[in-house]
Formats: structure tokens, C-alpha cells, sequence
């Protein structure tokens, strides 16, 4: 699951639990049917939004990399999204500072 695997079986246990629409939540068929829908539909969002974090976190440490910015150590572990928050606040940091660099050269010429 991720940088959001600790928090996902707290959410929702069946998120971890393999097929969410084969769970029981109700003893009413048709009440089930729409909760197991519910909770499939949420289960697919929520991949689709750690993939999309995923990129961004890849995106940000690559440019990062590319522009020379330090980027502090992180621990997905103690910390998740701690990485992606390191990789992407130093990718802005070095924008900031490049950017700053060029209006300070074009000022003084």
C-alpha cells in the first residue's frame, strides 16, 4: 500500500484483507451489496491516490537530483511521507534559490 500502508487496515480492515466486494459487512444482501461496492470503490481510490504520491515523490526527487538540491534524510518507516516531503521541499528550496540567483544577476546588470 505504501507510504500509507500503517494507516490503511486502521481505516478500513478490509482494505488489507484481500477482495472487498467477497466481505460480509451487513446481514441485508442488498445493504451489503452496496457497502462491499462502497468499500471497493474507496480500496481503488485510495491505490490511485498512492500511486499518484508515488509519481509526484519520484518527479520531486528526480528534479530535485537534477538541480543539485541536498536533500535531507528521511525515515518512511517512524515517518511515512517523509520522504516525498524532504525529496519535494528541497526541490523547491533550490528552485527558490536559483530563482532568487537570476533576478539578483539581472538587478546588477
Amino acid at each position: 500500500m505504501g507510504a500509507l500502508a500503517p494507516f490503511s487496515s486502521a481505516v478500513c480492515p478490509q482494505l488489507e484483507s484481500g477482495d472487498p466486494l467477497s466481505a460480509n459487512y451487513a446481514a441485508d444482501a442488498l445493504v451489503n451489496a452496496r457497502i462491499a461496492a462502497f468499500v471497493a470503490a474507496s480500496a481503488r481510490l485510495h491505490e490511485l491516490s498512492l500511486e499518484m504520491i508515488g509519481k509526484a515523490s519520484r518527479a520531486c526527487a528526480s528534479m530535485a537530483a537534477d538541480l543539485g538540491a541536498k536533500v535531507p534524510a528521511s525515515d518512511e518507516g517512524a515517518d511515512p511521507g517523509s520522504s516525498t516531503k524532504a525529496s519535494c521541499g528541497a526541490l523547491a528550496a533550490r528552485i527558490d534559490q536559483l530563482l532568487e540567483a537570476g533576478s539578483a544577476a539581472r538587478a546588477t546588470t
